[in-house]
C-alpha cells in the first residue's frame, strides 16, 4: 500500500479527511486563438430600402372581397403587398 499524508490529522484531529474535495489537477493551458464568428441570419436592409411608412385604407366589403380574391389567385399574397404591387404597376409609386 502507498503512504498516507497524516500531517493534516496531526494539525486538526477533528477534521474528516475523507469528506474533503479532491485536489484539482493543474493542466497546462494552451490558449487557442478564437476565430471571429460569422454573422448569423440575413444582412440588414439599408434605411432607404425598408418599408417603414404605413397608410390606412377604408374599403367596402365588396372591394375587400375582390382584393382578397385577387390575392388568393396570386399565390396567397398578403393584401398590403398586393396593393403595393398594384400601385407600382400603375406607375403611382
Amino acid at each position: 500500500m502507498g503512504k498516507f499524508d497524516l500531517s493534516d490529522i496531526k494539525k486538526e484531529p477533528k477534521k474528516n479527511i475523507l469528506q474533503q474535495p479532491k485536489p484539482k489537477l493543474v493542466k497546462e493551458e494552451t490558449k487557442k486563438e478564437k476565430k471571429p464568428k460569422a454573422p448569423i441570419g440575413r444582412p440588414k436592409k439599408a434605411q432607404d430600402d425598408r418599408l417603414s411608412q404605413k397608410i390606412t385604407v377604408n374599403l367596402t366589403k365588396a372591394e375587400f372581397e375582390k382584393l382578397a380574391s385577387i390575392a388568393e389567385k396570386n399565390f396567397n399574397v398578403p393584401l398590403p403587398k398586393l396593393v403595393r404591387s398594384l400601385l407600382q404597376k400603375g406607375g403611382h409609386i
